[in-house]
């Protein structure tokens, strides 16, 4: 436990192979994520997942990622090999709703490379979503979402997806 942070799990940590590897089970009550910067020029720092290797489970009561619509009963798996991070077999209740994907960091690429995947089920809108002038407000939604960009594009791609209006919001990926 470290301040509001509580989790618990077995980790193994293997010494003997090109790189360090680190492998188990997480588990947390509540797991907020921080954010990229939306402005700035300062590079991620993704060049630090070539650093080892990692396959974690993780499960978690709620994912807190800032800036972002909260996410209950998450379970999924990371993957780290050569510089790659993978979020596989990701779901999640959202917004009495269900969300399933994966996700795709190439850190060591060049330019580094982010890809999304993801299926919305049931999902119910009760406020305005986007903070857009043209916005969703209320209903459900099923959806199948789909990015890939450099992750360098990241910012620039944030920026653009509250300030633009929902039809450049559509053409943005």
């Amino acid at each position: 436990m470290a301040g509001t942070l509580r989790m618990r799990g077995q980790l193994a940590l293997g010494l003997g192979g090109p790189r360090p590897r680190l492998t188990g089970r997480i588990t947390a009550e509540r797991l907020p994520l921080p954010g990229p910067a939306a402005r700035g020029t300062a590079p991620l720092g993704l060049e630090r997942l070539g650093a080892l290797d990692a396959e974690l489970a993780v499960e978690a009561g709620r994912v807190e990622p800032q800036g972002w619509v909260p996410l209950e009963a998450f379970t999924g798996t990371l993957k780290l090999a050569g510089g790659t991070l993978r979020l596989e077999a990701g779901q999640a209740k959202l917004a009495g709703g269900t969300l399933r994907g994966s996700l795709t960091v190439e850190g060591t690429a060049t330019p580094p490379r982010l890809a999304l995947e993801a299926q919305l089920a049931d999902v119910t809108i009760g406020t305005p979503l986007f903070e857009l002038p043209f916005d969703l407000g209320a209903g459900r939604v099923g959806a199948r979402p789909g990015c890939r960009l450099p992750a360098t594009a990241w910012r620039r791609w944030r920026r653009r997806w509250k300030a633009a209006s929902a039809s450049r919001c559509a053409t943005a990926c």
